[in-house]
C-alpha cells in the first residue's frame, strides 16, 4: 500500500493512512517485566520492552492518552471478572456444558 492509484476514492486514502500507522506488538511477560530506565526514550519495543517508561511518559506528558489506556485496562479487568463469575457459577448453566466451556475459554483468553 505504499502507492495508491491517482483515481482512488478519498475513503481508501484515509484507510491506507490509518493502516500505515498500525503497529504490531508481542505480549511476552518476561519482556514486559524488564526494568525500564527513565533516561531511555519513551518508545515501546516489539516485545513491549520499555513499557513502564512509555506509561510514565503518557502519564506525565499526555494524560488523555494515558486515561485511554487505563480505561481499556479497566474494561479488561471487568470483563475478566464477569467471565470468571459466569464460568464458575453452577446455577446459570443448568447442564449446558458447551456454554460453560465457551466461557472458560474466554476466561483463559482474558487471563485468569
Amino acid at each position: 500500500m505504499s502507492k495508491l492509484p491517482p483515481d482512488v476514492i478519498d475513503e481508501i486514502r484515509v484507510l491506507a493512512d490509518m493502516l500505515k500507522s498500525v503497529r504490531v506488538y508481542s505480549f511476552l511477560p518476561p519482556h514486559i517485566r524488564e526494568t525500564s530506565r527513565v533516561k531511555d526514550p519513551p518508545v515501546l519495543g516489539y516485545y513491549r520492552e520499555n513499557l513502564a517508561r512509555f506509561l510514565l511518559h503518557l502519564f506525565l506528558e499526555d494524560r488523555r492518552r494515558y486515561m485511554s489506556v487505563e480505561s481499556v485496562r479497566r474494561v479488561h479487568d471487568d470483563t475478566r471478572s464477569c467471565l470468571r463469575n459466569l464460568a464458575y457459577s453452577h446455577t446459570c448453566f443448568h447442564g449446558n456444558a458447551n456454554l460453560r466451556l465457551g466461557l472458560c475459554s474466554m476466561l483463559y483468553i482474558f487471563g485468569k
